[in-house]
Parts: structure tokens; C-alpha cells; sequence
């Protein structure tokens, strides 16, 4: 089943308490896709996507993440509003397996386990990866002007 990353991230946002269960493994396939363009006379975009699998195994507190089958896409050209460009591209392999470890309180990401070789950039992919799976757990109203 193809997943789009942030309905995947919105449904499991909550740091292994309410949808994941301690002890299990779940396995995503996921699709990221990141377009930026014009929708006017004459549409078009520039974007690229990345397709892959995203296996998590929970441990109390702790997300274990491996991200594998990595393939990525580029599209630059005339964008149409019926058709999806990704089916005209070429998805290629990327060099994968990266794993890496989160840790939440109360829904909340507290710490990251990166291997020590990742670079900055790496790191920082991580970080916001980390960011998209935190809801609040804390019993208070939302919504609400102060």
C-alpha cells in the first residue's frame, strides 16, 4: 500500500502510546514528494520525490527506525492538473539502510540515536523526521486564545 509520509506521520504521531503498541514492529511504504511551481497560464513545476520503506520497532519509549528500498525522481517541466507527473518518470535506487532511534515523552521527541558517521545534513533530516511523529499527550485544550 502506498502511503503519502505525513498522513503516515499524522496517524502514528503519538510516539508509540495510542497507535503503537510496545514490543511491535510496523512496516510503511512511504512516498515523499516535494513540488514547487505555478499554477497560472501556463503550469509548471519543478519537484522531486523519493519512494521507500520505513520499518519501526517499538521498545517502551523508544522508536527504532530502518529506512530501506530508497529510489528517488526528479521532474522539471509544463504541470498538469489531471494527469501525475511521477507516472512519466524514472525512479532510481539510492544507497539505504539507515537506522537510527527516537525517544519520546509524553508524545514529545526528547532525544535522538544517530550512528556517529552521519553528516549534519543527515542528522538534520533526522531531526525533522523525529519532529513530524511529536503530538502533545498532555491533557489540556487546544485551541484556545490566551
Amino acid at each position: 500500500m502506498k502511503l503519502l509520509l505525513l498522513p503516515l506521520f499524522a496517524v502514528a504521531a503519538y510516539g508509540g502510546h495510542a497507535f503503537l503498541e510496545d514490543g511491535k514492529e510496523y512496516v510503511y511504504d512511504a512516498e515523499l514528494y516535494q513540488n514547487a511551481g505555478t499554477m497560472d497560464y501556463s503550469p509548471s513545476a519543478a519537484a522531486t520525490a523519493w519512494k521507500y520503506r520505513v520499518r519501526m520497532q517499538v521498545a517502551g519509549d523508544d522508536i527504532h527506525f530502518r529506512v530501506t528500498d530508497v529510489s528517488g525522481s526528479q521532474y522539471v517541466g509544463p504541470w498538469s492538473s489531471t494527469e501525475w507527473a511521477w507516472d512519466q518518470t524514472t525512479f532510481t535506487g539510492i544507497p539505504s539502510g539507515d537506522e537510527f532511534s527516537v525517544t519520546y515523552k509524553n508524545g514529545q521527541a526528547v532525544s535522538l540515536k544517530v550512528p556517529s558517521n552521519f553528516d549534519t545534513h543527515r542528522r538534520n533530516l533526522i531531526k525533522a523526521f523525529a519532529t513530524t511523529w511529536q503530538i502533545s499527550l498532555e491533557d489540556k485544550d487546544y485551541f484556545v486564545a490566551q
